[in-house]
């Protein structure tokens, strides 16, 4: 269910921006924490997991977990890359399942810090962990990113549903495509009912 609450959605947003402006990565951890914590009701924890360089090259020798709830746990992976591959995704959440019993938010950054990819992974520990994402661009908007989180936290702030299920429904893609087709729909009905002057067959 969408949130109407403009100022909640103004809020992730901001929180989102303020990431992307962060000049390094120490800085886009601490803005990271900021919105889970200020704005998603997050609790803080710092603490670093060792990743295995080898695993991937784009890794950082540790992810640094940021925040925390119900045994949901937010974790930044700055890569040594300007994309962030899958490979490298599956690489990190492998290793942070092995270290970690929570569930997973894996935040990565490019090296650039112009690109950022909130991931959830399901079963981080199988072969091939199924990769679900809110991604974020520099420069384009985000709109079903900030909708998606601030949903997440509508879900466990004030509808009391378990914080996993919340976060699970956030980073599912079938509602959000769905709500895509469906806004979709309407406005091209609208639009074949405003455009007049036509043959029927034409």
């Amino acid at each position: 269910m969408p949130i109407n609450n403009e100022n909640d959605l103004k809020k992730v947003e901001e929180g989102l921006q303020r990431i992307m402006d962060a000049p390094d990565d120490e800085r886009r951890a601490q803005e990271a924490r900021r919105l889970f914590v200020d704005r998603l009701d997050f609790g803080v924890v710092d603490n670093l997991i060792p990743l295995p360089s080898a695993a991937h090259p784009a890794l950082p020798l540790d992810a640094r977990r940021i925040a925390a709830r119900d045994r949901v746990s937010l974790a930044y992976i700055p890569l040594h890359a300007d994309r962030i591959s899958a490979a490298a995704v599956h690489a990190a959440a492998k290793a942070i399942a092995a270290n970690l019993a929570d569930d997973l938010i894996l935040l990565f950054a490019n090296s650039r810090g112009d690109l950022l990819h909130f991931v959830h992974p399901t079963d981080p520990t199988a072969a091939r962990p199924r990769l679900r994402r809110l991604v974020i661009r520099q420069g384009e908007s985000h709109r079903t990113a900030v909708q998606q989180l601030a949903n997440m936290w509508h879900d466990y702030g004030v509808q009391a549903i378990p914080t996993l299920d919340a976060v699970r429904q956030a980073f599912s893609v079938e509602p959000v495509t769905q709500r895509f087709f469906t806004d979709y729909r309407r406005a091209f009905d609208r639009a074949k009912q405003a455009i007049a002057g036509f043959p029927h067959d034409a």
